[in-house]
């Protein structure tokens, strides 16, 4: 293909190399290369920032702000692609801001021109038409639901005419399946996160159901909302599902015969160390759908787990499904929870009532089946020997095996029950700054309460979360609460410096990816000052692809959010976690003081982290503190804030906001570690050579030649009556002493007495004086001594410069 490129300036530059540039922060002003001007259109090389400003476009100037003010704060490079316009022609430019230092008032990068970008017309001429193209159906509606655009592909999935939909009511399309309130709650739910996605039931202009995937965003353009509807449409109608009249069903589950076949197929292929897991169940919608709905939602939703079993349909109300697995009970509890969590779908799918409520038989081959007929017949029997109950629920067929799950299946159950009631309550707990024993900021924690007599820690709970994937949806709906609560709690103490944590767990790939955009949604969206936010994160599972949650890291880090590791030490910590990550906080847990001394290991891996942290600008957190032992030792460490029951338990707002004197924690400023103060009697020397005053220069002479010392002493009745110091005594000395030139007038200064040449001048403190006011006269007079005298001006030392450095900042170790 020929490919034709004009001669314009532009592309004169096309293959040119990128071009440097600079940016003068305190004064303003860019400053570039004249290629780069003149390839710009700029009237100088030399501009003021909003001169540079306005040859971008709006887009490209916040993306241009964005990564100037991310180098400042964090001094990595930047890379970006912007819009500039040049003579009413738009151009891509590659916009490089090199890696420097933070705070640093003057960034260099480089600029490259790439391509010609689409005018303002022909931009809009693409989005229309790839709008009307698109194989997915799309749609926009005002604030009132009234269509104002659909493509081809939606109206040929509701079967109406561009002309029929545009100025109709979105409500034209709606399922009779659901009713007025349902749709209020739907979209209160899209008005309140912005968007919705998930499965649900949509009508033709013919009155026919189909099901399809939509994602429903609220997007304000000027201060107006407008919801645009991206759709995929996932089957036949209804009617050709059960009538098989124009397509064949989308879905043919195979049925029990063909189910049996295969299950016999894997008995006789078993290796010995394997087992077989076969489980019947069946669906109870929370609305009306036919059972062909029903059949082809259970395998959608089969097949997007990607699971090595197989499905079938026993009968027009019951499913089974079977896969092998090893000899591990506790292993196939766990996959069989995940089994049924992935095929009741999501909470959004319960709101569209699109969830279905399972109820499951189970039987284990080898521990209560020991043939294929006999393990399907037991797993059935599981099934209808139990009566279905508001949530899902498993049953085993050995009760040896429902036993020992019961508490723990129990408490999931009342657990699910509860987050579905919308039953979650957020409890805040002090993080206290040493040594001020301040209120830095509050740690939000989840709490709820579950409708039974049973035994539960909240630890306990969040593990069940963790293992249903229920810990996402916990952690938004704590971080939401927390946001709005944060200003109550700064008017309430009075000091809007105090912050709030959050917590997001991180467990999966996908998950992390979702649940970390998914804060930087919550809190973009809030009304609070995001530096005084921190999150943290857990690492029970950490990154497993750094490189696209760090996309998210950063952005978090770009808002101003303050990141943290939770529970540092005890999942899969590394140190490369500090390195590779902004992470400014490390949180070390309670099973690193419970047994803290000052002679314990732990004390050692405490020192060694906070030192680390402090070196790289970071800050320590230890939790769990209880006793007043730990808050000294912890103290002596250095480690910036303290949290644990010691200050406080978690509390609700109400509990916080009607005591504030509870959290008034001078009472414990005694406990705060307080380094030994030094006097000049204890860092002084004793080990000092002294000489009289009538005794003669040559003897001080043959005193510096055998000892490595810069001063004597000059003692008369145990009092200090002046110094000698060896450069005073050079000073006196012809240089010529002890050669064949020697002149007499030396042998002469030899004869002298000390008292004639030493310094009177001296600088004397009596033996309780301050570490600190000694170092303080010598780091001023760092040639000279201090005499340390007694009661009754009696020398008992001196101090050095040198020995008052060691002596301190041996101090200042410990």
């Amino acid at each position: 293909m020929h490919t034709v490129i004009d001669q314009s300036l532009f592309h004169a530059m096309f293959n040119d190399v990128a071009q440097p540039w600079s940016l003068q922060l305190k004064k303003q002003r860019f400053i570039c290369s004249e290629e780069l001007a003149r390839s710009l259109g700029l009237n100088s090389v030399s501009i003021s920032l909003s001169a540079f400003f306005s040859v971008l476009d709006e887009s490209g100037v916040l993306l241009c702000k964005q990564a100037i003010k991310q180098a400042c704060e964090s001094g990595q490079a930047q890379h970006n692609k912007l819009i500039a316009v040049v003579q009413k022609t738009r151009y891509l430019i590659d916009f490089k801001i090199n890696a420097g230092r933070i705070g640093d008032s003057e960034l260099h990068g480089t600029a490259q021109l790439l391509l010609q970008f689409l005018s303002p017309t022909q931009e809009l001429f693409l989005l229309r038409k790839i709008f009307n193209e698109s194989k997915n159906g799309l749609m926009v509606a005002d604030t009132n639901h009234y269509v104002l655009l659909a493509n081809k592909e939606f109206c040929h999935e509701t079967e109406y005419s561009p002309n029929e939909l545009i100025g109709a009511h979105a409500s034209a399309i709606k399922s009779e399946h659901y009713n007025e309130a349902f749709h209020h709650k739907l979209w209160n739910s899209i008005n309140k996160h912005g968007y919705w996605e998930g499965e649900i039931l949509a009508k033709t202009k013919s009155g026919q159901d189909y099901a399809h995937e939509a994602l429903i965003k609220c997007v304000e353009i000027d201060g107006n909302k407008f919801y645009t509807t991206t759709t995929r449409k996932l089957d036949a109608s209804l009617a050709t599902l059960t009538q098989q009249q124009e397509y064949p069903p989308t879905i043919t589950l195979p049925n029990k015969a063909e189910f049996e076949t295969q299950l016999d197929q894997l008995y006789h292929s078993l290796r010995s160390d394997k087992t077989i897991v076969c489980m019947a169940f069946n669906a109870s919608m929370s609305g009306s759908i036919s059972s062909e709905l029903k059949a082809w939602l259970i395998s959608q939703r089969f097949d997007s787990m990607n699971f090595d079993g197989y499905l079938g349909q026993l009968s027009s109300a019951m499913f089974g499904l079977f896969w092998q697995c090893d000899k591990k009970v506790d292993r196939i509890n766990g996959d069989l929870w995940s089994i049924i969590r992935r095929l009741t779908g999501t909470r959004k799918d319960d709101a569209i009532k699109l969830a279905p409520v399972l109820t499951v038989g189970c039987s284990v081959l080898a521990i209560d089946a020991t043939s294929p007929k006999q393990l399907l017949a037991h797993a059935i029997q599981a099934l209808i020997a139990n009566q279905q109950q508001r949530s899902s629920t498993l049953y085993y067929f050995d009760r040896r095996l429902a036993h020992r799950f019961d508490r723990i299946t129990k408490l999931t159950k009342l657990l699910d029950d509860a987050l579905q009631a919308e039953k979650i309550e957020v409890y805040y707990q002090p993080i206290v700054s040493l040594p001020d024993l301040r209120i830095s900021k509050f740690e939000a924690l989840f709490r709820t309460k579950l409708d039974t007599d049973l035994e539960y820690s909240t630890q306990e709970l969040i593990q069940i979360a963790e293992k249903n994937a229920w810990i996402d949806r916990i952690d938004a709906t704590v971080a939401h609460q927390a946001i709005h609560d944060l200003p109550l709690l700064q008017q309430h103490f009075n000091d809007k410096q105090i912050g709030i944590s959050i917590n997001r767990s991180l467990q999966s790939d996908l998950l992390n990816l979702s649940c970390l955009e998914e804060t930087v949604q919550i809190l973009s969206h809030s009304n609070v000052n995001l530096e005084q936010v921190t999150l943290e994160l857990t690492e029970s599972a950490f990154f497993q692809d750094l490189s696209r949650q760090k996309i998210w890291i950063d952005k978090l880090r770009s808002i101003g959010v303050e990141l943290a590791i939770d529970d540092f030490g005890t999942g899969y910590s590394s140190f490369s976690y500090l390195l590779n990550l902004p992470v400014s906080v490390i949180k070390i847990d309670k099973l690193f003081i419970d047994n803290l001394t000052a002679d314990s290991a732990e004390f050692a891996m405490i020192d060694m982290l906070t030192t680390l942290s402090h070196k790289i600008g970071g800050k320590v957190i230890v939790e769990g503190v209880e006793s007043v032992s730990q808050l000294h030792i912890l103290s002596q460490l250095k480690v910036d804030m303290l949290q644990g029951y010691l200050f406080s338990k978690p509390k609700s707002l109400a509990q916080i906001t009607s005591d504030k004197d509870s959290f008034n924690f001078n009472h414990l400023a005694p406990h705060i570690y307080q380094a030994p103060v030094l006097t000049a009697a204890e860092i002084m020397t004793t080990d000092y050579v002294s000489i009289g005053l009538d005794d003669r220069l040559i003897r001080a002479k043959a005193l510096f030649d055998k000892h490595n010392i810069d001063h004597l002493v000059v003692i008369e009745n145990s009092q200090c009556q002046g110094t000698i110091s060896r450069t005073q005594l050079m000073a006196e000395l012809s240089p010529y002493l002890g050669t064949k030139s020697e002149q007499q007038r030396d042998k002469v200064t030899l004869n002298k007495r000390v008292h004639q040449v030493m310094d009177k001048n001296i600088k004397t403190l009596p033996e309780a004086s301050l570490a600190q006011e000694c170092q303080q006269w010598l780091s001023q007079h760092s040639n000279s001594i201090i005499i340390v005298h007694g009661s009754v001006n009696v020398c008992i030392g001196v101090i050095t410069a040198k020995e008052i450095m060691s002596r301190c900042l041996s101090q200042s170790s410990k």
